[in-house]
């Protein structure tokens, strides 16, 4: 499937240099539908972003029913997560590490934040 930023469920208002790297998954997916922006360094430094997907999917799964989660990976320290669901985009969940670059275990905390919202929108 293609990488096509005009059909990112949370728009990034941030010049990026080096570039930025997509990943989707398909909609037909159990899991949630997601996509990853951000400079292709720091994505790269995270396993990427078909992995960085598969850790979001494998977290919020559980909880997302029909949702799909855009994770924009701003800076080395920073990156956003925002999920949206039968069309309602939800508010931005965000992981700022000031003392070290993420890691993927910043990235799951990031994930959690998010599966914790779904599910508190199913009780």
């Amino acid at each position: 499937m293609g990488c096509n930023h005009m059909t990112i469920a949370f728009a990034l208002a941030v010049a990026v240099p080096g570039g930025s790297a997509c990943a989707m998954t398909d909609a037909s997916d159990a899991a949630p539908r997601c996509t990853v922006s951000g400079p292709d360094t720091i994505v790269s430094s995270l396993g990427g972003a078909e992995a960085l997907c598969a850790t979001l999917n494998r977290i919020t799964a559980p909880a997302a029913g029909r949702a799909s989660v855009h994770l924009a990976v701003l800076n080395a320290h920073a990156a956003v997560a925002q999920a949206t669901i039968s069309g309602r985009k939800l508010p931005e969940r965000r992981i700022d590490v000031s003392d070290r670059p993420l890691t993927p275990r910043s990235i799951e905390s990031l994930a959690a934040a998010v599966a914790d919202q779904l599910r508190t929108l199913k009780d």
